[in-house]
């Protein structure tokens, strides 16, 4: 790799998947390990994650979601980004 190929990596945009969640899990592509998510309801409570885990290899972060969390729509910040998730039974 060419430091031009590891800019092109890091420029990628990220995916947050699955979305609707139904496994209590999220996964955010092209990510840092010492990234900060955070999770509010739509009351603006912050929901804290039992886990956050990243894999080096793939660049990938794997949140666990509380499996008490209500189903309804959630806001996933991170960086300067917002990511509207919607958390089903």
């Amino acid at each position: 790799f060419s430091s031009d190929d590891n800019d092109e990596i890091e420029n990628l945009p990220s995916v947050v998947y699955p979305n609707p969640v139904r496994a209590d899990e999220v996964y955010i592509t092209n990510t840092d390990s010492d990234e900060e998510f955070r999770l509010f309801d739509m009351q603006g409570r912050l929901i804290p994650f039992l886990e956050k885990q990243f894999d080096e290899t793939s660049g990938r972060s794997r949140l666990k979601i509380p499996p008490t969390t209500a189903t309804g729509i959630y806001i996933l910040n991170w960086k300067d980004r917002s990511e509207l998730l919607l958390i089903k039974d």
